[in-house]
């Protein structure tokens, strides 16, 4: 895949807010498709006024030792479009040579949609991380099988790193449609545990979508993903990124969760009175599309019955009413743990 500025700035964003360094592997990392002047005016200023000036461009080594250091080792590789057609063992075959535990980071562009055998390739990837070590996937959900992608569901992955004991440390939907600037805007928007598991409809009409995922080897044994773990990755305000510049959709309503007050077993009450009219009802049970955020990392799953938030807890929570009915992520006092709690209204096209 062609590497866009807005990968780039992404990559930046995430690897120094975790302190990411390599070697790193590529797969499915092509030539970047921008100048040296470019993003580094982006990353300077935030603005981009030299998208028509070609400058010096880059190389897919000389951005890694841009944004890693200099003298960062990576390795390229990319699956050829016909292995997607392939059979079972063809991924084996595709990613021979690939040492173990050789990277501190792995960066996935597209390439994991080119094979047949998905759970081979997760292993081959798995296993190329040191532990501690990153792996960053951008993966096709819709609309890519013309260009010889397999589409993949984000709950794949995250059933799959959950599964062998990785932590997911961003979790973003990333939408854009070629015929918009071509295709240069993107709009990227945190994608909740509850929205992975569940059943809601993410991609509509022509827009092209990706996952984007960022998981970390070897933190803590996560229980099974049946057990009903939710994968709590960092929540962010929903934002675009248009040839490597951010503009952020404006928070409507940010209402922080002061003076909890413990009712029975896990569950907490807090009173949010300016939300009111956009909690759950008996007639419209889903309606509230509040976050509830510990410490910026969303919690939930949200709807949840009262009941179940009293005797399970684990960051279960239900918008009712005038109150935030909630439980902290490991069923601690929110009174007394520290943590900052806050209900957050997203983007304003979310409103009911």
């Amino acid at each position: 895949m062609e590497l866009h500025i807005n990968i780039a700035v992404l990559l930046d964003e995430w690897t120094k807010r975790y302190g990411i360094t390599g070697p790193v592997l590529g797969l499915g990392m092509g030539q970047p498709a921008f100048s040296k002047l470019e993003l580094a005016t982006v990353r300077a200023s935030g603005s981009n006024d030299n998208a028509a000036d070609a400058g010096d461009a880059y190389t897919a080594e000389g951005l890694v030792d841009e944004l890693f250091g200099a003298g960062t080792q990576l390795r390229r590789m990319e699956t050829p479009a016909p292995q997607r057609w392939s059979v079972q063992g063809a991924t084996a075959d595709a990613l021979a040579g690939i040492e173990p535990s050789a990277f501190g980071l792995v960066i996935d562009l597209l390439d994991l949609g080119r094979h047949f055998d998905c759970t081979s390739a997760l292993n081959t990837i798995r296993h190329a991380v040191a532990e501690g070590g990153y792996i960053f996937h951008l993966v096709p959900c819709n609309n890519f099988a013309g260009d010889g992608y397999w589409q993949l569901s984000p709950r794949t992955l995250r059933d799959y790193y959950l599964g062998q004991s990785f932590d997911i440390l961003e979790s973003a939907l990333v939408e854009f449609d070629p015929a918009i600037d071509d295709g240069h805007r993107w709009r990227l928007r945190a994608l909740s545990d509850a929205e992975i598991c569940g059943s809601a409809q993410l991609v509509t009409g022509q827009a092209r979508m990706m996952y984007a995922l960022l998981a970390r080897a070897g933190a803590v044994k996560h229980e099974p993903a049946s057990a009903g773990r939710m994968a709590m990755s960092r929540w962010f305000p929903t934002f675009e990124l248009f040839y490597g510049v951010r503009t952020v959709e404006p928070r409507l309503l940010v209402v922080p969760l002061t003076a909890p007050a413990h009712r029975d077993g896990h569950s907490w009450q807090a009173q949010t009175n300016e939300l009111n009219r956009f909690a759950d009802t008996m007639t419209n049970p889903l309606r509230s599309r509040v976050v509830l955020l510990e410490n910026d990392v969303a919690l939930g799953p949200p709807h949840t019955e009262h009941q179940a938030i009293t005797e399970v807890g684990a960051g279960a929570f239900s918008h009712w009413g005038d109150k935030i009915v909630f439980s902290s992520s490991d069923n601690t006092s929110p009174a007394e743990n520290g943590r900052t709690y806050v209900a957050v209204l997203p983007w304003r096209g979310e409103i009911p």
